[in-house]
């Protein structure tokens, strides 16, 4: 059985090291990037099956890449999990059937990024 690819996009190495040890640890195939030259290059080279992006990448905001890699041929219908600060106190929003984001606390309950994560890998992505 192939591993879904997750690529982790977040500038803070303790966050991003983290990530990477806990979705190992559930068995996905994980690649990373803490800027956004790495996270333009890595987008196009492995084809993730989900991106797991820090809404903050440095000084830039995050979204306005992914909106630019969209504008140059990365398919839209890849999954992404923006991750924030700025969620606390706002609820969090999750994927639902044509929908392939949603927004969650930089602080996540790994149990329930682990549910959303399986839900935007597995869900029928259309045309």
């Amino acid at each position: 059985m192939v591993k879904p690819k997750i690529l982790v996009v977040d500038g803070d190495l303790a966050n991003l090291h983290r990530m990477k040890g806990k979705l190992e640890k559930w068995g996905f195939q994980v690649f990373v990037a803490v800027n956004r030259s790495e996270f333009e290059t890595a987008a196009f080279k492995i084809t993730p099956d989900l991106i797991i992006l820090d809404i903050m990448l440095g000084d830039q905001n995050a979204a306005h890449v992914y909106d630019n890699l969209i504008t140059r041929g990365l398919d839209r219908k890849i999954p992404v999990i923006f991750l924030s600060d700025l969620v606390n106190g706002r609820p969090e929003s999750y994927g639902y059937p044509g929908r392939t984001y949603s927004l969650h606390r930089k602080a996540f309950e790994p149990e329930q990024l682990r549910k959303e994560i399986d839900f935007l890998v597995k869900a029928p992505r259309g045309n």
